[in-house]
């Protein structure tokens, strides 16, 4: 495993990727390669019929693969485990061979997910519940982080760090439903890129469930998205967890029929 030092190196090792029929489950942009090169997180295998960047997240190696065959063998990582998600239209068949290939090396199928989509002019939440929910403040920050520590996988959650926290918040990207005395009982973090938001992360402290806060947080959110016909307003949720499909369904969202299957390789 090599590190990659600057885009010049990147581009030159993804340029003969770039083809049809190379299997792929990258999504980075390019402002993404550039965070992770200036981190010195982003590292690569090549092989004889496809090339393998890892990310190190610290608890993990996140792993990005090209396939333009399945012959290679590739040295894993033995310190720490690797992770991936592999995408698929649900249905299809052409995933079956990615998971047999990986599945071969040793890793395990777990954390299957969909994707559930709304159109920002179909999202109705409820009403705006005045002041149960606040954009978050800095001085929530390590709240908010202790309770996504708590609540999302800890390969695939997406668990921002306290920094990335406090960047978010001070872009307004962190809502918060608090109590009279300050306390976080539930958080819901979105991303906006170009015409599409990201639920990133939506979770309700255990012992304040059953209050309907999800549902107020998803009110406020409604305040604040732009009513656009382009824009539309994407979450992943857990196969295996009805109740979060329901509160999303009667939001307006709907299974678009993506969906994606975590991998884990532990040494």
């Amino acid at each position: 495993m090599e590190k990659i030092t600057d885009l010049d190196q990147l581009n030159k090792l993804l340029a003969p990727c770039m083809k049809r029929g190379v299997l792929t489950n990258n999504y980075l942009m390019y402002k993404d390669y550039k965070q992770y090169i200036e981190q010195g997180v982003l590292y690569y295998i090549k092989g004889r019929s496809g090339m393998l960047l890892f990310r190190d997240d610290g608890n993990h190696w996140r792993l990005l693969y090209y396939l333009s065959g399945f012959e290679d063998d590739f040295p894993l990582p033995e310190d720490k485990p690797s992770v991936m998600e592999v995408l698929f239209q649900a249905g299809g068949k052409e995933h079956e061979p990615v998971l047999a290939y990986w599945q071969s090396k040793g890793f395990k199928p777990y954390l299957p997910r969909k994707r559930m989509l709304v159109p920002a002019v179909e999202f109705k939440a409820a009403s705006f519940p005045a002041g149960t929910v606040v954009f978050a403040q800095k001085k929530h920050a390590p709240a908010i982080s202790a309770l996504l520590s708590a609540s999302f996988d800890r390969y695939l959650g997406c668990i921002p760090s306290q920094e990335e926290i406090i960047a978010g918040i001070e872009r307004k990207e962190f809502i918060c439903a608090v109590d009279a005395r300050d306390r976080i009982m539930g958080v819901l973090e979105i991303r906006r890129r170009r015409n599409l938001y990201t639920i990133r992360h939506l979770v309700v402290e255990r012992e304040f469930r059953g209050r309907g806060l999800a549902r107020k947080m998803l009110a406020f959110l409604e305040t604040i998205v732009e009513k656009d016909a382009k824009i539309k307003i994407e979450l992943w949720v857990q196969s295996n967890n009805p109740a979060a499909r329901r509160l999303y369904e009667k939001a307006g969202f709907s299974y678009d029929g993506l969906e994606s299957v975590g991998l884990l390789y532990e040494p």
